[in-house]
């Protein structure tokens, strides 16, 4: 009796630690307690899965409703990966019973110049009329925590770090096991990649023009909608792309290589030092906030202003000292009675696990507070806190710089009434649609000077990795993917890693050897043979590459390819140095990744000068200015970080996705949560790398959490907005994963002689926009399963 009381405490500690604020029914209480025992869960696992559950649909609160969907979540997962399991087992079994050469097992064909899927009418695949769905609501059967609980072949699994929440079946709450029989137990049957029927499926839109296509589905619709993403674009010619350089102005890729993780302690304090103070110094000059100095002398000068004023020497208009409404700046722990404005560091106070309400400190710099820490009570906010940003709620997370205004009396605690969660990178004005002049000859006065396609149609790709299945090397998905590059022509393809990725246990190979792979080909002999991951990435990827241009020369489309820190041939450190082919060596080039062979593929007798470039190779992460778009990049699935570590509260419904991606903005930071969350290793003297140089138009930010495209306002029309993909990921174990299709419209500028003076009209799809470059009106987001 005893145990299971001290079950129940560390059930409901666990779910108050993760952020789950209503009390737990007695029912649910003993429901979970008869999985952790009974499953052998822990009750950390329990509330992982749980928050992942109610992300995914939703859901607010744990109570005996929801515990239904929550339990059935976790049946539909862990049926599927029992299945797949099994099946991997058995794939093993019979693999070893194979030819074996020089200890490969043979593990099959390199599948290139093969399509395996679902055939595909003219490359495009029809959304079927209706999408299945599981118990839980899921479309697909999909489990809420689908790529978020470790799979079988995770390292989490591997190391033997305790039973997953969601690979385990779980029995009725009444904790009768004899009660369980097999009308209880869903068994979701194995999804192969081959056998999938939803192919082609949108699983997340964005369009802000969608009431203009008058909705509806089918091919027909589709074109019309592709007409209306392919804008004013005119004849098709090559995108211009170009990586933007860091804050810092050091580029990655030169920056790379060199021994990582070895700075000292020092050199690691200096760099969150001065980031904390340019963003103290950032946050204040935004916000015209002012410290007591500067008080004092606008104080000193609006008497001053009074005196003159009593003279008639001026005309006496008050003068509130340009601090838009906030209080004075203060160091962090110093005790005033009246209100201030502090700017630190958000903390936790127990170093580890969750950020919850009751554990949130701030830390304030060495140089102005001398690193002091205070604890800060968020309560005002929810009840009389100000009201100016639309809700009264707060979105924190350890690593954050905030300024926080409220009464610190005691200079310990301090009770909030407002919170500034950041700044603004700066905005994109060097790149937007300038008013240029008519043509000096232009002897049309009376008329419109029209010149088309100022700013161009794009058509963006991306897909982020693993893009083969977890049961072979064949590489499929990547395969359906290029195929509908060939047959669409997407302006750039943004692909993003891991490409061979070091957790499947087909790359680790038997006792960590490496990869196997049948060379099958023309002149191959099909045996078995260990390769390294960058032969395995020249052989899959590069390949695949090569033979499209090879079939199509004069292909337009343009490939961006960024590493991940999961890809087993490359520094598993944060930022990451952009690929690279090796040195030459006596059998060829050692770590060849084959890009080489891209660029001349169809193109043999053409002058080095006149070749295009084809692949772009980018750091992770990176900012890509294509044509008039900026676009941030970072692989790291940094919002799921986000969402495990942080704390929000009081937050609009619906919008905790776009609150976490907003972030990053904000911040300023492709990565702003410290300490980083575990298989994360920052290199904290190179943390200028990672920072935001400028205000992204799309942001793509992959990560296991359900795909979506949302936008984030930054309050206001002249402040702009950042488009957030996240394209999910091409493979979800044995199964077809997402990618996402990204369409600029094109703009056209449109000069009219009025009364002798010229005036500029930027026009998409016929109207007139409502900002600079319409960017919010231009954009159109599909994520489609592969």
């Amino acid at each position: 009796m005893d145990d299971a009381a001290t079950l129940k405490r560390s059930i409901v500690k666990a779910f108050v630690g993760s952020g789950h604020s209503a009390s737990l029914p007695p029912d649910v209480l003993s429901g979970l307690a008869v999985l952790s025992s009974t499953l052998n869960l822990t009750p950390n696992r329990l509330a992982e899965a749980w928050e992942a559950h109610s992300l995914t649909r939703g859901v607010e609160g744990l109570d005996s409703s929801s515990f239904v969907g929550y339990r059935k979540m976790i049946l539909a997962s862990r049926g599927e990966q029992q299945q797949h399991q099994q099946h991997h087992q058995q794939q093993l079994h019979h693999q070893a019973k194979r030819t074996k050469t020089d200890n490969a097992t043979v593990i099959g064909t390199s599948g290139l110049g093969r399509r395996v899927g679902p055939p595909i009418a003219g490359g495009v695949t029809p959304s079927p009329p209706a999408a299945k769905r599981g118990a839980n609501g899921d479309k697909d059967g999909m489990s809420a925590v689908d790529g978020i609980v470790p799979s079988p072949d995770s390292p989490d699994r591997l190391r033997g770090e305790g039973t997953s929440a969601a690979a385990a079946i779980t029995p009725p709450p009444n904790g009768d096991r004899g009660a369980m029989t097999s009308a209880d137990a869903v068994v979701v049957a194995k999804r192969r990649y081959a056998d999938r029927t939803n192919a082609g499926e949108i699983a997340a839109t964005y369009d802000p023009a969608a009431a203009v296509d008058g909705g509806g589905g089918g091919n027909a619709a589709d074109d019309e909608r592709r007409k209306g993403v392919e804008g004013l674009g005119g004849k098709k010619r090559r995108a211009a792309i170009s990586v933007l350089p860091p804050p810092s102005g050091v580029d990655v890729a030169s920056a790379g290589g060199g021994r990582h993780m070895f700075a000292p302690l020092e050199s690691r304090a200096f760099e969150l030092e001065r980031r904390l103070v340019d963003m103290d110094a950032s946050i204040r000059a935004a916000y015209r906030i002012k410290d007591e100095d500067e008080e004092m002398l606008d104080a000193l000068d609006g008497i001053v202003k009074v005196e003159a004023t009593m003279h008639g020497m001026e005309d006496g208009t008050a003068d509130d000292g340009g601090r838009g409404g906030y209080a004075t700046w203060t160091p962090v722990g110093l005790p005033k009675q009246n209100s201030v404005l502090c700017v630190g560091r958000i903390c936790n106070e127990a170093h580890e696990g969750r950020l919850n309400r009751a554990s949130i400190l701030l830390e304030g710099s060495r140089m102005h507070s001398l690193g002091s820490r205070i604890k800060l009570d968020l309560g005002g906010i929810l009840h009389d806190g100000n009201d100016r940003d639309g809700d009264r709620g707060y979105s924190l997370f350890p690593g954050q710089i905030v300024a926080v205004e409220g009464n610190n009396p005691s200079g310990r605690a301090m009770r909030v009434s407002r919170v500034i969660e950041g700044i603004l990178p700066p905005s994109t004005a060097f790149i937007d649609a300038a008013v240029v002049a008519p043509n000096d000859d232009d002897d049309n006065d009376d008329g419109d000077d029209e010149r088309d396609d100022d700013l161009r149609a794009l058509s963006i790709w991306t897909a982020c990795g693993p893009y083969t299945t977890s049961d072979d090397l064949e590489y499929d998905p990547l395969l359906d993917l290029i195929e509908r590059v060939v047959t669409e022509s997407p302006d750039v393809v943004i692909l993003c890693g891991p490409f061979v990725d070091g957790r499947q246990s087909l790359v680790m190979g038997e006792d960590g050897m490496g990869p196997t792979i049948v060379d099958d080909g023309e002149n191959g002999d099909g045996v078995g043979r260990l390769v390294t991951p960058e032969q395995l990435f020249a052989r899959k990827i590069s390949s695949l590459l090569t033979e499209m241009y090879e079939n199509d020369p004069d292909s337009k489309t343009q490939f961006v390819l960024i590493p991940s820190l999961d890809d087993a041939f490359v520094d598993a450190v944060y930022p990451q140095s952009p690929f690279v082919d090796d040195n030459d060596g006596r059998d060829g080039r050692f770590g060849d990744l084959g890009l080489r062979e891209v660029e001349v593929a169809g193109r043999v007798g053409v002058r080095i000068a006149d070749r295009p470039r084809r692949v772009h190779l980018a750091s992770n992460p990176c900012t890509l200015r294509i044509e008039d778009v900026i676009v941030g990049v970072t692989s790291t699935d940094v919002l799921f970080h986000l969402a495990s570590d942080g704390c929000d509260v009081g937050l609009p419904p619906g919008s905790r996705l776009a609150r976490l991606a907003g972030h990053l903005v904000r911040q300023g930071s492709y990565y702003p949560l410290f300490p980083p969350a575990p298989g994360v290793p920052l290199d904290m003297t190179k943390s200028r790398e990672w920072e935001i140089p400028i205000r992204p138009d799309v942001l793509i930010v992959p990560s296991r959490l359900a795909p979506f495209a949302k936008p984030v306002s930054y309050g206001n029309i002249s402040n702009g907005m950042t488009l957030v993909v996240n394209p999910g990921e091409l493979t979800k174990g044995s199964s077809g994963g997402t990618y996402a299709r990204i369409g600029i419209r094109g703009v056209k500028t449109v000069y009219r002689g009025i009364g002798g003076r010229t005036t500029s009209t930027l026009v998409a799809d016929g109207k007139a926009e409502t900002s600079a470059r319409g960017m919010p009106d231009r954009l159109r987001v599909e994520v489609r399963r592969i």
